[in-house]
């Protein structure tokens, strides 16, 4: 090596060296903020921590899930959900009981990415929040983990009394009828089969496409009566199921 090459390849190291030391410098500053007085600081110096992914501000950010600020323990969970440490979800599951809204729908929401067995049952759980975005988070969780445990406590929700939000509509039986297709067990095919009677064309909707997901036969004759559905998007979803069943126009 030349002296020259020598000195670009030094000059190249020392600069790495420099950004890395400076990038744990501060690192080590925004953990310090975590203890700041000001929630505002708090709360921008969690957030950050989450963005870089920080290692090393897991136990600073466990310890934030007390924060006495809701939107400082709401931030922390995401931050702790980033870094996908495991030592952090008996930490983000315990914040399902938080007392604000806000805290306990960002633990369910954090939980869907992180896919671990050891939250279902706190999930299931949730499934009864008062808050309908925590039991939305909390369904859509289960069913990314394909948790079979839940089938029967997401049935009793499908099959439940309807809970209105606004425009947005039943959210609770929606969600439980797309989450049980993505579990795929046939315990759900009659209540599924029994919500495209619903009066709720989001509701029909969902239970023909979970129908098409779960793929039991027993769906064929429900779903070929839905093609004639009085809401174009209901016999469309239909029309889709039957194929993947192999029984739709064309098969």
């Amino acid at each position: 090596m030349t002296t020259k090459m020598w000195a670009s390849w030094f000059l190249a190291y020392s600069c790495l060296a420099c950004f890395g030391y400076a990038q744990q410098e501060k690192a080590d500053e925004l953990i310090q903020q975590l203890k700041d007085s000001n929630p505002e600081v708090r709360y921008n110096a969690a957030r950050e921590l989450g963005l870089r992914k920080e290692a090393r501000a897991l136990e600073p950010l466990i310890a934030s899930t007390k924060d006495s600020n809701a939107q400082v323990r709401a931030i922390s969970v995401v931050a702790l959900a980033a870094i996908k440490d495991a030592r952090a979800i008996p930490h983000i599951i315990a914040t399902l009981h938080d007392p604000e809204e806000r805290v306990r729908s960002d633990a369910a929401g954090a939980l869907q990415g992180l896919n671990d067995q050891s939250a279902v049952q706190p999930l299931i759980g949730a499934l009864k929040d008062n808050f309908w975005l925590v039991r939305s988070y909390a369904a859509s969780a289960l069913g990314k983990m394909k948790a079979v445990e839940a089938v029967e406590p997401l049935i009793a929700v499908l099959s439940g009394p309807s809970r209105m939000e606004g425009f947005l509509g039943d959210t609770d039986r929606q969600a439980a009828a797309e989450v049980l297709g993505e579990i795929g067990d046939p315990r759900a095919v009659g209540p599924l089969i029994r919500a495209l009677q619903d009066k709720d064309w989001r509701m029909r909707h969902a239970a023909a496409k979970s129908l098409g997901d779960i793929g039991d036969p027993r769906a064929v004759g429900p779903l070929t009566e839905a093609l004639k559905d009085r809401d174009q998007r209901v016999s469309s979803e239909a029309a889709a199921s039957l194929k993947r069943l192999n029984t739709g126009p064309g098969k």
